[in-house]
């Protein structure tokens, strides 16, 4: 038995240095909980464990408020934890096995889709959403110098109605100069897009903000930080059916205090002035999460790091149309680290939470939470199967059931990290495990989730080493190729080859194979792939007269059949002169042998 355990880091000193040269920031000292994990292996057995002799957080970790603490470093310090997690995790030399696999019974989800056609550069941070027509809409950051926008970090946009193709990457950060990330969409019943970023000037990092009304341009970017703050970031954001926006934020203000803020913008409105949320925290708060119920309330959740203990919990408020905050609630009892919520208020506003969490005794396992309307929290649940699982996302169904995603290792299948599906319908029980990626030869990461007017299920997430942003779906219909057009020779004579093409369109666009049939006793013959609409041909002989039927179906690369296609085909007596010697010599080999002679045959 091999163990690798988790080692964390100390205090890391980091430098900001301003651009130009104008001046160096103070040196600041920020946390860095750097989760380095690793897998025991037992055997036949992938099991992950985590030992609380390595661990010892408080003594470990030291956070130190200073007037130059912002959301710069916030930023960096959850970046590297992200990082040295996932880094550690995908380059072990990870178990495969073959034997024991989830498969897709329960939904068919759609091929694997690449969004960002046009990226040829480091793509990350998806955020999916939909609208009322079912289209969906998908922002991400990427570095990518696409219409000018230059290499730095921008927020790239891109959206694909129903039951069409993607559309061409928009530039949204189009009038930044500076690295632009995290951003947080979301889309109105119309068709509107809203979108919020974090967006780095020379000293300060701000929330921006712009919207795309249907059919429309981008609105100029407005900024939206704090006005109490000097740093601001790591937003969230939601539209209710009113058209009213709603942001929360981590706000950063001079003393170095970390809080959660939010904003709101009513429609055909300004933005709000800011609200304090956490004025009750005793420690770090940041990573909001928020949605609204059907009375206009606002709920909220995030990740703190108690200042005395040094523990991360996740903590939940709301407040009622017009009403205050309420005093914070800990959703979690985490002995170690509770990170990185996701909220979603379902149909009969019932409040559901996920988030990772990290005990001494497991790995990172996705945990579950719900509070009944006027009720009190569920008990936890464990969503996750293989406990090496990081980040999740839920979503709200308008059947009142509730979906998650989340990123895990496949330790009895792929080996790779895989993005998981669960869903829970109201009053009942979760489903079992859904790999969405199952067709994905890599590994899968920092899912995104968003469910349409339908019912049907749409996942976006990011590949490792940042290639591209994927998408699927699980509404998919995989309809069989239309049946195929037989072309070729319908008479002829025997031992001469012929050529005959088959043809066929996929309504999926999937690429086939062609299943012949010859009908003469030779082997039935399989080719493929073609692409929906390429023309395939082969060859042929047939050896003796006779009048054959060809037959011939197509089968698309996920084994859905078209009808069989048929083309007649008669081979007749061959009457020429030498052929009907042959046939008398092979009749009378003797009496014609001098003939055979003269004629050489």
């Amino acid at each position: 038995m091999i163990i690798i355990s988790i080692h964390l880091n100390t205090i890391k000193q980091i430098i900001f240095k301003i651009e130009g040269g104008r001046r160096m920031k103070k040196i600041v000292e920020i946390v860095v909980c750097t989760l380095l994990i690793g897998i025991i292996i037992l055997s036949t057995f992938s099991v992950c464990v985590l030992s609380s002799d390595n661990i010892n957080i408080k003594n470990d970790i030291n956070i130190k408020k200073t007037k130059y603490f912002s959301i710069y470093y916030l930023r960096s310090y959850l970046l590297d934890r992200v990082n040295n997690y996932r880094e550690k995790y995908l380059n072990l030399n990870k178990v495969r096995k073959t034997n024991e696999h989830f498969f897709n019974i329960f939904s068919e989800w759609s091929p694997t889709e690449i969004v960002s056609t046009e990226s040829t550069a480091n793509t990350t941070y998806c955020s999916i959403a939909t609208d009322s027509a079912d289209a969906v809409h998908v922002v991400w950051e990427d570095e990518t110098n696409y219409m000018g926008c230059g290499s730095d970090k921008d927020i790239f946009y891109k959206m694909k109605p129903k039951g069409g193709t993607w559309t061409s990457t928009e530039v949204v950060s189009s009038e930044s100069s500076t690295e632009s990330s995290l951003a947080s969409i979301a889309v109105e019943s119309d068709g509107t897009v809203h979108v919020t970023w974090d967006e780095y000037t020379e000293t300060t990092v701000d929330v921006y903000y712009k919207m795309k009304p249907f059919g429309g341009s981008w609105t100029t970017a407005e900024c939206i930080s704090l006005e109490s703050c000097d740093d601001s970031g790591l937003s969230s954001l939601v539209v209710d059916l009113d058209g009213n926006v709603h942001v929360a934020m981590t706000g950063i203000n001079v003393e170095g205090d970390t809080y959660i803020y939010y904003k709101m913008k009513p429609f055909g409105g300004s933005w709000t002035t800011e609200e304090l949320v956490t004025y009750d925290s005793q420690g770090y708060p940041y990573l909001p999460t928020l949605d609204f119920d059907s009375d206009g309330g606002i709920h909220i959740a995030w990740e703190e790091m108690n200042s005395t203990t040094s523990i991360f919990n996740i903590y939940y408020k709301m407040k009622t149309n017009g009403g205050s905050w309420t005093a914070a609630e800990a959703i979690t009892n985490s002995n170690i680290l509770a990170s990185y919520p996701s909220l979603v208020i379902d149909r009969d506003d019932n409040v559901h939470v996920t988030w990772s969490d990290l005990s001494p005794y497991y790995w990172m396992d996705i945990c579950y939470r719900m509070k009944l309307k006027n009720g009190g929290w569920s008990d936890i649940d464990t969503l996750s199967i293989n406990s090496c699982a990081m980040m999740s996302q839920i979503s709200a169904g308008s059947d009142g059931s509730v979906s998650v995603v989340f990123d895990d290792i496949d330790l009895y299948g792929s080996g790779n990290y895989e993005i998981f599906y669960r869903s829970k319908p109201s009053g009942g029980d979760w489903t079992n495990f859904e790999i969405v990626t199952d067709d994905f030869n890599q590994d899968g990461m920092f899912p995104s989730i968003a469910i349409d007017s339908s019912g049907c299920v749409h996942v976006a997430w990011e590949g490792y080493n940042y290639d591209n942003i994927y998408y699927k779906n699980n509404g998919y219909v995989n309809l069989p190729p239309e049946i195929p057009i037989i072309d070729g020779e319908t008479s002829g004579k025997p031992k001469v080859e012929y050529e005959y093409t088959f043809n066929t369109t996929d309504p999926n666009n999937n690429n086939v194979y062609y299943y012949i049939n010859w009908s003469d006793g030779t082997p039935d013959i399989y080719i493929g792939p073609f692409a929906s609409g390429e023309t395939a041909v082969q060859k042929h002989i047939w050896a003796k007269k006779g009048t054959y039927t060809m037959k011939a179906k197509a089968i698309d690369v996920y084994n859905s059949e078209s009808d069989w296609a048929t083309l007649e085909i008669t081979i007749p007596k061959d009457r020429s002169i030498n052929n009907l010697f042959l046939r008398l010599l092979d009749q009378f080999p003797h009496m014609f042998s001098i003939l055979r002679h003269l004629m050489g045959l």
